[in-house]
């Protein structure tokens, strides 16, 4: 397939280059990416099909802007320059763009490089018109991304969906435009009646640990990429689809064909070839003399309901789940069709053993037969009973972990916090040993909240919890989300110099995240106090004074002007007085 891909390419490219010498006509195509990615390849074959097809003699020169490895905007002015020393003695009739970067490109760059020569471009996300209305000589295809679509689909393939997991970034323009539909458009919508989580520019390990929260009724909705790196760049989508779908046994949609395959389940699919090949009939027509503004842009996204048969198997999907007229790939060929002698002679074995079967079977008493059916039937029932009890241990063991887990920071809750200072309190009384608590408070919270909106305020919390989380790293220590902006991490074991240089981690962690904070008194940015207390417990001694004690000197940190940790050692003193009572 493969080499005879190659070969018509080969052909087609040969065949545009001898009818070019007669015709001289020449297009220019640009691709926002580059060669081997598998959207913007598809998009070329599309297009060289076509212009194959049409038997019309051009000659067509590609340009790779490879906005998908690096950062394009360090490249741009180059790469002008580099064309315009290419291209000013030799001229295209007509200019192609893939994607969203080549069409920025030559919206920027087309009168110094290409002045007057009309453009087609396709893959462009989300046109709406606004983008060449001072721009004359331009048409092309649409690519439409509908989010709310896609996120109905998993919904009447699985009405029992109850989260909905959008994994976002914003690495590039189409990433951005997809994460703001996201933002704008499906968290308004089902936020009411689902669970939306949005993992914005995270990597791998961290959307693990997300997804490993969430309930068996998730939806995934990958529109956007890891931010991992490999091999010294961004994670193409293929890998950074193939490796969510390790991770995690929900059903994953997307719009793109080229995720399939990668273990992504399927979607509302948009593909290359289409848009090229749509691209290649406006060319025709321009290159054929009809003027541009006859052909007006296809705003309508050819689309196609694909689906990958193997991940609909191991998530038990049927295929009268899905939409009529769905496309399935992947699927097993039939026995019959691979082996039809093999199949017919295994079909008449078996017809034959079943024959012989059955007669040996009414020789046999019907007592023994009432025996081995009582007997099968007794095995079925306690492999029931084991599957239920291994269930129900299963979902008691998520329920725990969820009863004692913050839904928003992933941090331990209040309830397990007053657990875990339970179980340290009688336990550091009888061995002596020393017990600190840090309470934490986020500066002027409302206001950020206030100024940026509840979302912004949620990534806030998230991203504190994860700085106290990775100071609190010992395995008997404990995070927790107090309440609202507050945090209260419990350290066993610990006296007042580890406790303050825990304290003093967070707070350095906290500024290194140089979160934007306009409206914060302390530096424009998102500052924390803290109050640390370290005590050794004692008989008389109630775990939720220590506690009133932390929360004390937490507030006399923020009355001092915050952004500040303020503490109290009463081990000492304690000690004293245990000597003196002695």
């Amino acid at each position: 397939m493969v080499v005879k891909r190659a070969a018509g390419f080969l052909m087609a490219t040969v065949m545009m280059l001898g009818a070019a010498a007669q015709t001289n006509q020449r297009v220019l195509f640009i691709n926002s990416y580059h060669k081997g990615y598998a959207w913007s390849d598809d998009i070329e074959h599309g297009f060289l099909d076509r212009m194959e097809d049409s038997n019309r003699g051009v000659e067509v020169s590609f340009e790779y802007l490879d906005g998908k490895r690096f950062i394009f905007s360090d490249l741009a002015a180059a790469i002008a320059d580099s064309m315009y020393i290419k291209y000013r003695e030799y001229a295209p009739n007509l200019i192609v763009t893939s994607d969203n970067i080549a069409f920025d490109f030559v919206k920027r760059y087309r009168n110094r490089l290409f002045p007057g020569v009309p453009v087609v471009f396709c893959g462009y996300n989300n046109f709406t018109g606004d983008e060449i209305r001072d721009m004359p000589g331009v048409t092309g295809v649409n690519e439409r991304t509908d989010v709310i679509g896609l996120v109905n689909l998993a919904l009447r393939i699985r009405p029992d969906t109850t989260t909905l997991a959008f994994i976002v970034s914003s690495a590039d323009e189409t990433n951005k435009i997809l994460l703001d539909s996201v933002i704008r458009e499906a968290y308004p919508r089902y936020i009411g009646s689902h669970n939306v989580i949005i993992l914005k520019d995270e990597p791998l390990r961290e959307i693990e640990r997300r997804l490993a929260l969430l309930p068996r009724t998730t939806a995934v909705f990958l529109t956007g990429q890891t931010s991992d790196f490999g091999n010294g760049r961004s994670l193409t989508p293929e890998e950074s689809a193939a490796m969510v779908s390790v991770i995690t046994n929900f059903p994953a949609y997307t719009f793109w064909e080229f995720y399939l395959g990668s273990g992504v389940l399927g979607g509302t699919m948009i593909t290359g070839y289409d848009q090229g090949k749509a691209a290649a009939d406006m060319a025709l027509q321009i290159l054929g003399g009809t003027p541009v503004s006859a052909i007006p842009p296809l705003m309508v996204t050819p689309t196609r309901l694909k689906f990958d048969w193997r991940v609909m198997a191991r998530l038990g999907i049927r295929e009268s789940s899905l939409p009529p007229g769905s496309a399935i790939i992947n699927r097993p060929d039939s026995p019959w069709k691979v082996w039809p002698i093999q199949a017919a002679g295994i079909l008449f074995l078996v017809i034959s053993e079943t024959v012989s079967i059955l007669m040996l079977l009414r020789l046999v008493r019907s007592r023994r037969t009432a025996l081995r059916e009582l007997a099968e039937e007794r095995s079925q029932l306690e492999r029931r009973v084991e599957e239920r009890t291994a269930e129900l241990q299963s979902v008691n063991e998520r329920l725990q972990i969820a009863s004692e887990t913050d839904p928003l920071t992933a941090l331990a809750n209040r309830r397990a916090f007053s657990k875990k200072l339970e179980q340290e309190f009688p336990r550091l009384r009888r061995s002596g040993g020393l017990l600190s608590l840090i309470m934490l408070d986020i500066d002027h919270f409302k206001r950020f909240n206030d100024t940026y909106g509840h979302l912004e305020g949620d990534e806030c919390l998230i991203k504190v919890a994860s700085v106290i989380a990775e100071a609190c790293h010992r395995p008997y220590d404990l995070a927790a989300r107090f309440g609202g902006e507050e945090f209260i991490a419990i350290l066993p074991e610990t006296g007042h110099e580890g406790a303050m240089k825990v304290a003093n981690q967070i707070r350095e962690g906290v500024a290194r995240l140089s979160i934007p904070h306009a409206t914060s008194e302390t530096g424009g940015y998102v500052t924390v106090s803290m109050g640390v207390v370290t005590a050794i417990p004692f008989r008389e001694d109630k775990p939720l004074t220590l506690v009133d004690i932390a929360d004390g000197i937490m507030y006399r940190a923020k009355n001092s002007g915050r952004n500040r940790i303020e503490f109290v050692d009463l081990s000492r003193e304690q000690a004293l007085d245990a000597t003196k009572r002695a």
